[in-house]
């Protein structure tokens, strides 16, 4: 299945446990050197440091995009594409869950699933194509709730299809929380990446 989360739980129990410090430590190395990290960027040059961050040109999924990178120790390292096909802003920030665990977010991951033409599509809204546009369309979205939670209802599997019916709590920026049902239908290429992926579902009362 392909869940879209807002975080990542950091000790899972497969490594040493790791702290605040080896997280933060480990985005500021990302940000100067992301390709270990991240398999879709190719290349990276820091142009600049400033007080605070670095800007960079990286070559991401085959295309040229520079980026204004700024730091909030060990809390956020907030990126802004100022040049390149997707304009947007991403988010990494470090934080713990409701039991206390520490969390990183990472809403760029999603995008990385999809193949170079592949396009998502939430409810009624325009089309995102391409794992850019996705990525940058992803970390707008989270930009407007503090995070979200599946719970799968049923799920159906056909060849290179699958549909997901699921329960979906959001965590809105007020601090409430809301509900909804979301039915999710998306397609595999043969070599395993994403072509298409629709999500179904009314957002009115997460931001009523």
């Amino acid at each position: 299945m392909i869940e879209l989360s807002r975080s990542l739980i950091v000790n899972d129990g497969t490594q040493p446990e790791l702290s605040v410090d080896d997280v933060w430590a480990g985005l500021q190395e990302k940000a100067a050197n992301p390709m270990p990290y991240v398999k879709s960027i190719t290349s990276c040059t820091v142009i600049d440091r400033f007080e605070g961050g670095l800007v960079r040109d990286i070559i991401h999924i085959g295309q040229p995009v520079r980026e204004v990178v700024t730091f909030y120790p060990k809390r956020l390292v907030h990126f802004v594409r100022t040049h390149g096909s997707a304009r947007g802003t991403i988010d990494n920030e470090i934080g713990h869950d409701e039991n206390g665990a520490l969390t990183l977010t990472n809403p760029g991951q999603f995008a990385e699933l999809f193949a170079p033409d592949g396009k998502l599509v939430f409810a009624n809204g325009d089309p995102m194509i391409g794992p850019a546009a996705i990525e940058a369309g992803v970390s707008g979205f989270f930009e407007t709730i503090k995070g979200l939670r599946h719970a799968i209802v049923s799920e159906w599997h056909e060849q290179g299809d699958t549909v997901l019916e699921l329960g979906v709590t959001y965590d809105r920026l007020d601090g409430k929380q809301v509900s909804i049902p979301v039915v999710t239908i998306f397609h595999r290429r043969n070599d395993g990446l994403i072509d298409d992926y629709r999500v179904f579902f009314d957002l009115a009362p997460v931001y009523a």
